[in-house]
């Protein structure tokens, strides 16, 4: 752990760490940057990076988690493989980045969670995020990936040309990622070996925020905004709770979040009822979720995404 503390033209480097390190309320000057190389998780908050011609972050491996940091004039964060966490549902978000040619550079990276991150990328002078992600496209006429990324600022200003909300704020376009599928696949309409680019949509830009004191409430709940099913459950949401009421005797209820994984659940062993409440797990669930309903008919299936 590194706490308060200032780098001029220097480096925290680590190889082959065993346990997960964090470094905080830090000042890295004139080319002074940190250096990681294993598949521990890495914790980087509340620190300024500043004039420097390399990259501010170099990690390999394990999740970079990045929270209300601030890069101005330097090359942005270099990833290599593991996963790059910005996203306040996962105690992370509202990075700062100006004068920077590319924020994120990933390298065959797994997943890079920028839901409801609050950051702002309207500093970026090439690239907001380049490189490769370790994924496959869908066979499908776009050969192209749409990923989430709302409530992020990605600049703005009335009256130009770029597509924006009727406050001004740009929403992220195609011009600003350079990313690509590390799988190629022979997508419809396309010669095979057609490289699948990736990029990111943002239906709620947002203005620039400060970092918060801690996370508040509301940054820990879900908001269901979206519900897809032709199933014959009714689900109400209050806070973190999901109430699921059904015709049909409720046996279970399992909720699974974007990367298939299981984030809450409740089963009745005895007999079963027709209104259940499911309590989500607001540190592990982000993005798209979906919930599978068990009744005496046969499973539901819920689709919808958290706010």
């Amino acid at each position: 752990m590194v706490n308060d503390c200032a780098f001029e033209n220097a480096m925290i480097q680590s190889e082959t760490a065993i346990a997960d390190f964090s470094v905080k309320r830090s000042v890295f000057l004139n080319d002074a940057y940190i250096y990681d190389n294993s598949s521990v998780n890495a914790f980087v908050e509340e620190c300024t990076f500043s004039d420097g011609n390399w990259h501010a972050i170099e990690k390999a491996g394990g999740t970079l988690n990045l929270r209300c940091n601030q890069f101005h004039d330097i090359e942005g964060v270099y990833k290599h493989q593991g996963s790059v966490n910005m996203s306040s549902f996962n105690h992370a978000g509202y990075n700062f980045f100006h004068d920077v040619p590319v924020c994120v550079t990933c390298d065959e990276v797994t997943d890079l969670q920028l839901m409801r991150g609050y950051n702002d990328f309207s500093g970026y002078q090439n690239y907001v995020i380049a490189g490769v992600m370790d994924t496959t496209c869908s066979l499908d006429d776009a050969c192209e990936l749409l990923l989430d990324a709302h409530y992020n600022h990605w600049g703005g200003e009335l009256g130009t040309s770029v597509i924006s909300n009727e406050d001004g704020l740009f929403y992220p376009n195609s011009t600003m990622f350079d990313l690509y599928a590390l799988h190629t696949t022979a997508c419809n309409s396309y010669e095979s070996g057609t490289q699948c680019a990736i990029a990111f949509q943002d239906v709620s830009p947002i203005h620039i925020k400060e970092c918060p004191e801690g996370f508040p409430q509301e940054e820990r709940s879900f908001t269901l905004v979206q519900q897809q099913s032709t199933a014959r459950s009714d689900i109400r949401r209050n806070g973190d709770q999901l109430t699921i009421s059904s015709h049909d005797g409720i046996r279970a209820c399992t909720i699974y979040d974007v990367l298939g994984r299981q984030i809450a659940t409740s089963r009745y062993d005895a007999t079963a009822d027709n209104e259940i409440h499911i309590t989500m797990a607001a540190d592990q669930a982000s993005g798209y979720y979906t919930l599978v309903v068990e009744t005496a008919r046969g499973n539901e299936v819920h689709r919808g995404f958290y706010e």
